[in-house]
């Protein structure tokens, strides 16, 4: 399993938040980021956390250069960390398995992470962003708002959304396991004593 993007730090404090929610934000938030290896997608870690004790979902999406949805699931709030000011982490992340959607990417193709929050909901979900001194960053993608009252949107936004995305490595598939090569050697090998019994049989009878 290869880790594609790396904007979670593995310990620290992940200072600026994008709430998706009601009144008090935007419906939905949105990360591009651009593959890094080829594979099929397996899962996508988030820096995200239920503020308020809310008991709204999230719709989790991931989308490509031309919106189709290739995979969506619904997050109760109750399932994610509640941390506030304390920030977020690796080990924090809230993991996304997405590997029975097969999704299949190349290095260089470019998706998007999607959540949208109940509407009414105000911060009802919080994605971390990267901070000031840019303790996460990350130059494959951008990060966008949507649904914003009096935005149309998207609306490009500054900071990076924390995440990580892990892809399956498929390149060595076809390659057996050394506990295959073995089986296949000695299964060569009791072929090769068979023909030579046959041909040994085959010169005594003429």
């Amino acid at each position: 399993m290869l880790l594609d993007q790396a904007t979670i730090p593995e310990s620290g404090h992940i200072a600026r938040i994008g709430s998706v929610g009601g009144e008090l934000g935007p419906l939905a938030l949105g990360q591009t980021f651009t593959v890094g290896v080829s594979g099929r997608l397996d899962k996508v870690s988030l820096g995200m956390e239920n503020w308020y004790a809310s008991s709204s979902t999230a719709r989790f999406e991931i989308l490509d250069t031309s919106n189709v949805v290739l995979f969506a699931v619904d997050i109760a709030a109750t399932e994610l960390p509640t941390l506030g000011v304390a920030g977020i982490d690796a080990a924090q992340a809230f993991t996304v398995s997405v590997r029975s959607a097969n999704i299949l990417v190349s290095a260089g193709d470019m998706l998007m992470l999607k959540v949208s929050g109940s509407p009414g909901t105000p911060f009802g979900q919080v994605w971390r962003a990267s901070n000031a001194d840019g303790l996460i960053s990350y130059s494959g993608g951008e990060s966008y708002r949507f649904d914003v009252p009096g935005f149309p949107g998207p609306v490009l936004l500054g900071n990076e959304f924390a995440f990580r995305t892990y892809v399956d490595d498929l390149t060595g598939s076809a390659v057996p396991e050394p506990g295959a090569w073995a089986m296949m050697i000695v299964g060569f090998g009791v072929l090769g004593s068979a023909l030579r019994a046959r041909r040994r049989v085959s010169a005594t009878v003429s």
